[in-house]
């Protein structure tokens, strides 16, 4: 079990819903970038943000009800 925000997730009955290397390819069609620098190294996404503000990427991908993203 594992407690985020108050929330019992069980890990082992959750569904995985993608399991797969990133391409650079995959970065512009499957995300959207609204902060901070993103490239892919050796099948990893990979980011930072030098400015004094939160670096953010979302999926494209529709997820419905409560999704844990692990990177």
């Amino acid at each position: 079990m594992l407690k985020i925000m108050g929330k019992l997730i069980d890990v082992e009955e959750s569904i995985l819903l993608t399991d797969e290397n990133f391409r650079s390819e995959d970065l512009l069609e499957r995300w959207t970038v609204y902060g901070g620098k993103w490239w892919v190294e050796d099948g990893w996404l990979t980011g930072k943000n030098p400015d004094n503000a939160p670096g953010m990427i979302v999926s494209n991908n529709d997820f419905f009800g409560n999704v844990l993203v692990d990177f």
